[in-house]
């Protein structure tokens, strides 16, 4: 009979035989102590952390799997997003542990076992197993019957594995045999709508690491906070470049960051619904950036990130979901529409204004009536920014070359600036959803540099934009064919930041536009308007409704994805400063670039020549005619 293992504080364990990377010795952090010993609870069988960065997620979960390896063997399974991650994960993290002195030990072990037959994702040891998987493939959960799975960073997974379905209900089955099954799952979240982490998390006991306040005494759970008087937070002073920092308590004390660690000794975890874990086993736990004691994130860097990233809604939820560990609540509420009609600037048709740096242009194929296609160019500048440059509409079935003849003319002419400088567009967003062959040939014929094929992606975690298979189409007779790659356009989230930068107030006269403020011109309608917010996000059926016509919507998606293709997103402030030198009224500061100029691509003044050359150039035109704190929710800032 086989002898039950040794019951064991994983926190002491860790401890005396974990290792960092450098070899030394691993120190539980004090909130890590009770996650560790949770971990291999008796009573525990679904485990769950909702975390942000920087708290030693991954760490823990070496120290467990060595433990799994030396004390109590058996089959293990690691899911992370893909297989090339998995095979990354375990190359650098996994192949670590078994280096570890303690587990090294039984490396003379393995030999005589015959178990010495590991490859990148798949470690054997005396009693069993440990092999990686990807989450997108779901023959990696067939065949394997396991003791434990831990599934990491699951808010990066598909939607579904394949056609078999979730994968923490996949990774949950292969446990059925096993005498002490142990389902272990951690992750960043993502926003509301999509995380699974944050689903998970609701189904525990849900603890939250309270600390003492080293005045007062009071007991309560680091927070980020709104900033207000009468609310516990982080405070700093001043405001855009902090030197003084503290946290302020719920009673109105004020603490120094070097009482920290004395509040995360004398802390202890509270759970909200202790009755969870007592019936199922399943223990929860949420912790955020503010309780790291990692180099790098003292309460000054975070603030310092906060301030680099609240100005704009993209940047401000990668902030609210990796350093406050939180869901970002879906930006889904459309402002009226009356709203941007009444804001509208006076400026004239086609024309690109200061701030503007560079074009791209999303078009729409529509079938109603005698059919149309609709083109909408977008000037963009730093922080997300930017302007509505000009709208075209094509009437005539997208199956008529007429309406591709004239939309290529007008993709392919140039836009004034209000500098004098000509551009022409970067990029061209093309819908491939209807009329999809006609559209295939326009790609072909602008060029694979220029045009970019898309679609709407249909699930909520898609990226903003991210390359599909290649689709092919055949090229008349024969077998010869071309690919076309039709990237998909993750509406989802970019929806929700163009209704965060919609929902931005115009600024009082002399003050600056807050970055990513949406410019509509004087010229376009009440229609477009309507257009632009056509969808609306109803989290009863967890999908956005269609209220309107929606084509302006569309094709801004369309557009921004085409500028995150682009690079913009990744640009330094250095090498904004190079590009919006180039386009700056000529007596603004912006104009001086820097004494030593950054590389950076630079907006295109003349396109490269088409793939197929046309008999005529392409004809050049000169077209005629406060602070941002919202979007997590009042959750995130407390929880």
């Amino acid at each position: 009979m086989a002898k039950a293992p040794e019951r064991i504080r994983l926190s002491v364990w860790g401890a005396e035989h974990g290792r960092l990377k450098d070899g030394s010795r691993y120190k539980p952090w004090p909130f890590q102590v009770e996650i560790l010993d949770t971990m291999v609870a008796p009573r525990t069988s679904m485990f769950t952390w909702m975390k942000s960065a920087r708290v030693g997620y991954t760490q823990s979960l070496l120290v467990y799997i060595a433990h799994r390896i030396v004390n109590d063997p058996g089959n293990g399974l690691m899911v992370r997003p893909d297989k090339d991650v998995a095979a990354a994960f375990s190359k650098e993290h996994i192949s670590e542990v078994l280096n570890w002195p303690i587990v090294k030990q039984q490396a003379f072990a393995r030999l005589l076992a015959g178990t010495n037959r590991d490859t990148i994702t798949e470690k054997y040891f005396p009693g069993g197993w440990l092999k990686s998987i990807g989450a997108n493939s779901p023959t990696g959960f067939r065949d394997h019957d396991a003791d434990f799975v831990i599934f990491d960073e699951v808010d990066g997974y598909p939607v579904v594995a394949g056609v078999d379905g979730d994968q923490l209900a996949l990774g949950h089955k292969r446990l059925e045999q096993s005498h002490d099954p142990r389902d272990i799952a951690g992750s960043t979240p993502t926003d509301e709508a999509i995380s699974k982490i944050y689903r998970r998390f609701l189904l525990s006991d849900m603890r939250r690491y309270h600390v003492p306040c080293p005045h007062c005494g009071e007991t309560q759970t680091l927070v980020w906070g709104h900033g207000r008087d009468d609310e516990p937070g982080l405070r700093w002073k001043p405001f855009k470049a902090p030197e003084e920092v503290w946290y302020q308590c719920k009673n109105g004390c004020r603490f120094e960051e070097s009482r920290k660690l004395w509040s995360l000794q004398n802390g202890l975890w509270i759970p909200e619904k202790p009755e969870v874990y007592e019936q199922t086993g399943h223990a929860g736990f949420h912790v955020n950036s503010l309780y790291s004691l990692q180099p790098g994130a003292d309460w000054k860097d975070l603030i310092e990130e906060f301030l680099g990233a609240y100005k704009t809604p993209a940047t401000h939820k990668t902030f609210v979901n990796t350093t406050l560990g939180w869901i970002w609540a879906v930006q889904g509420e459309a402002p009226e529409w009356k709203r941007l009609h009444d804001r509208r600037e006076d400026r004239r048709k086609g024309v690109v204004p200061y701030g503007g740096c560079f074009l791209t242009c999303g078009v729409d194929v529509q079938a109603a009536g005698d059919g149309r296609v609709e083109a909408y160019v977008w000037a963009w500048g730093r922080g997300g920014s930017c302007w509505l440059v000009e709208h075209k509409v094509i009437y005539g079935s997208a199956f008529e070359q007429r309406v591709w003849d004239e939309l290529y003319d007008f993709v392919r002419g140039k836009w004034q600036h209000e500098n004098g400088s000509m551009l022409g567009l970067e990029k061209v967003a093309v819908d491939m959803g209807y009329a999809t062959q006609m559209a295939y040939r326009f790609c072909r014929k602008l060029g694979v540099s220029f045009a970019l094929p898309v679609k709407g992606a249909k699930e909520l975690s898609a990226l903003p934009i991210a390359p599909s298979k290649a689709m092919e189409q055949a090229s008349g007779k024969g077998t010869a064919k071309n690919k076309v790659h039709v990237h998909n356009v993750g509406g989802h989230a970019l929806k929700q930041e163009l209704y965060a930068a919609l929902n931005l107030d115009t600024p009082e006269d002399g003050k600056p536009w807050p970055p990513g403020f949406v410019h509509l011109p004087a010229f376009v309608d009440e229609e477009v308007c309507k257009q632009l917010v056509a969808e609306q996000w109803v989290p009863e059926k967890n999908d956005w409704i269609k209220k309107h016509a929606n084509e302006a919507l569309d094709c801004w998606c369309y557009a921004r994805a085409a500028a995150i293709w682009r690079g913009a997103d990744r640009w330094t402030d250095a090498e904004w400063a190079v590009l919006e030198a180039q386009f700056a009224h000529p007596d603004s500061e912006a104009a001086r670039p820097p004494e030593e100029p950054v590389p950076v691509r630079q907006a295109a003044v003349e396109r490269p020549e088409p793939a197929r050359p046309e008999p005529d150039a392409p004809r050049q035109q000169t077209r005629r005619d406060s602070d941002w704190f919202g979007g997590g929710g009042d959750d995130w800032l407390g929880r």
